[in-house]
């Protein structure tokens, strides 16, 4: 016999108890709203179940971000494509640097985060050090998994109160998880600056 406890709104999700009573051992599952910008900025197809280490399992469930920006957010495309294939990329906030730097990390779309979506403070700075994107290709190549990995579970940790959103000066702005889940990842924080009017990938460490 399978009992529910629903338990309401959480922030952005609905969590869910199911516990399983006829000899299984008993689990959690988490359901989540995953705000529908997350699917118009990835090339590739989101992942809607997640199993953490402690055996809960979430599942993303799509739905209207509550925000004042998200009018803004839907008038402008945040991933476009035009009819030569040429992509343009687009960040409002700063969940939307992260959902970018996912998608095109997942589809390998390295030249649109060299050249879009990382900031000009930050290729410039990278450049006068002797870098160009051929080196930036390769590190983030090499690093493609881990990155993935931890962008994975900011996206969804977002929701969760496990990643920590910090304002950095007047335009800045500063991912990173909580302490508790800093040693599971490689990479634990993403710095995001303001440019022209768009939020621009500063760094990530």
């Amino acid at each position: 016999m399978e009992r529910v406890i629903q338990r309401g709104w959480i922030g952005c999700g609905l969590v869910c108890l199911v516990l399983l009573t006829a000899g299984c051992k008993p689990y959690r599952v988490e359901y989540h709203k995953r705000p529908a910008y997350y699917r118009q900025a990835s090339a590739e197809p989101l992942i809607d179940e997640i199993v953490l280490e402690d055996g809960t399992i979430v599942r993303f469930v799509e739905g209207r971000e509550q925000k004042q920006a998200e009018p803004e957010a839907e008038q402008i495309k945040l991933r476009e494509e035009d009819v030569k294939g040429n992509v343009t990329i687009r960040a409002l906030l700063p969940e939307h640097v992260v959902a970018h730097l996912r998608g095109c990390l997942v589809s390998q779309e390295y030249e649109l985060i060299y050249n879009q979506l990382l900031a000009n403070s930050a290729r410039n700075q990278f450049e006068s050090g002797g870098g160009d994107f051929e080196s930036f290709k390769v590190e983030f190549s090499r690093n493609r998994s881990d990155l993935v990995s931890a962008l994975n579970r900011m996206s969804f940790g977002m929701l969760r109160s496990e990643v920590i959103l910090e304002r950095v000066g007047t335009n800045g702005y500063r991912y990173r998880f909580i302490p508790q889940l800093q040693d599971l990842f490689k990479f634990n924080v993403i710095e995001i600056v303001r440019e022209d009017g768009l939020l621009k990938l500063h760094g990530v460490r």
